[in-house]
């Protein structure tokens, strides 16, 4: 469901030898996460992404609602909720006239806050902001033809290296610029994520107020600029310009 609102190291490397075949791509590198039980390799709408992220960050399968902000400043002041489960998310453009997404900034609740709030079974191990961008890569993959995996950028797709999360402690932090997408000197195309978590059941928050505890804040590479960067229709290195 989703809100629409006018107000606002290293992971893995798909390694040089997996080329050719899809099945090879996504089973046949080594080093690859695996895709947890029941979880898509579809890309998720940006209308619903965020709602989304949140299953796949924390296995849950309950209903998530969204909440998509079209004014920062109005994302910047939100906080995700618990009960309803909801999430809040606003997206950065590459451009002025706001036509292709670069990087979505989602709003979180940890996997121990859904747990304290619904019982055991209602969330799994939590997981990563990077590991979110692992499985739009995986998903991004999938979704070439092969005759676009032909001419894909980054030796066909397998240089891309999804970093840990870069991790900050604090709020203005999380809002500072960041490199989200970068290539080294071997051509690499390398993929980071910034995060902020802030678990539930940390003794450090104990008397941190309850809004500011169980949540994890991701930027995370919008599906559309990752397809862009692979094609070759997009460069890596500048930061979002709204993130500004």
């Amino acid at each position: 469901m989703t809100t629409e609102l006018t107000l606002p190291r290293q992971l893995t490397v798909w390694r040089n030898g997996c080329l050719g075949m899809l099945a090879a791509l996504l089973t046949g590198c080594g080093g690859t996460l695996p895709v947890a039980p029941g979880e898509s390799l579809a890309i998720p709408s940006l209308a619903n992404f965020c709602a989304e992220r949140q299953g796949a960050l924390t296995s849950t399968r309950l209903a998530v609602a969204n909440v998509v902000h079209a004014d920062r400043e109005a994302f910047v002041l939100s906080k995700p909720g618990v009960r309803p489960l909801e999430t809040q998310q606003y997206i950065s453009y590459s451009d002025t006239a706001g036509k292709q997404p670069q990087m979505v900034s989602c709003k979180f609740k940890t996997a121990d806050h859904i747990r304290a709030e619904y019982g055991a079974t209602a969330a799994g191990e939590p997981t990563s902001c990077a590991y979110l961008n692992r499985r739009l890569l995986d998903a991004v993959l999938a979704g070439f033809t092969p005759r676009e995996r032909q001419k894909l950028r980054f030796r066909g797709g397998t240089a891309v290296l999804i970093e840990a999360d870069q991790m900050v402690s604090g709020g203005p932090a999380w809002l500072e610029p960041f490199e989200m997408v970068s290539t080294d000197l071997a051509g690499t195309l390398r993929i980071r994520s910034k995060s902020m978590r802030n678990d539930w059941n940390d003794p450090k928050l104990t008397n941190t107020p309850p809004q500011f505890k169980g949540t994890l804040y991701c930027h995370l590479i919008a599906p559309d600029h990752l397809r862009r960067l692979l094609l070759g229709t997009a460069t890596p290195g500048q930061p979002p310009a709204a993130a500004r």
